[in-house]
Order: structure tokens, then C-alpha cells, then sequence
């Protein structure tokens, strides 16, 4: 049994590493997801079953918006760090 659970484990970080890399070849490629297809990861879908609806809706534009943002920076040719930085200068300031 320990090994099909420690099969299962190497099989699941197998394919995480594979979807990320998949997600970083899209990114550096300049895919943009279709307009109203933002995707919610399983983290944020656990988050937000206690959220109330504003709180929920105030945090999705919030998402959105700094991805497409990160979106128009890959695609401008950015630096990867300089994208980085950015997106966190935004996400911290306090307006």
C-alpha cells in the first residue's frame, strides 16, 4: 500500500510540474486567455466559500485585472523580474 500512495504522490508533483511549465510556455508565448475565461485555481475556490459576495467579487476584478496586466507586460517584452516587481508595487499600493 505505502508504495501505490508514494506512486501517487510522485505521479501528482510530476504533473504539477508539467502544468507549470505548460502555464510558463503559454505566458512567454503570449497567450491570452479568452475575455470572461479567467480561471480559479482550487485555492482560490476553497477561499471563497466563506467570502461574503462583495468580498468575492471585489477580489475576482481584482485578479482579473492583474493578470491581464501581466498579460500586456509579457507581451510588451518585459523583463521577467521587472514584471514581477511591478505586479507587486501594484498589488501593495494603497489608494
Amino acid at each position: 500500500m505505502r508504495d501505490l500512495v508514494r506512486i501517487r504522490v510522485d505521479f501528482k508533483i510530476q504533473e504539477t510540474k508539467a502544468k507549470q511549465q505548460i502555464n510558463g510556455f503559454i505566458l512567454r508565448n503570449g497567450h491570452i486567455w479568452p475575455k470572461g475565461k479567467s480561471r480559479k485555481t482550487k485555492h482560490i475556490k476553497s477561499k471563497e466559500k466563506n467570502a461574503s459576495e462583495h468580498v468575492k467579487a471585489v477580489a475576482w476584478k481584482a485578479q482579473k485585472r492583474l493578470c491581464t496586466r501581466c498579460q500586456k507586460l509579457v507581451q510588451s517584452g518585459k523583463n521577467k523580474n521587472q514584471i514581477i516587481v511591478a505586479i507587486a508595487c501594484e498589488v501593495n499600493s494603497k489608494k
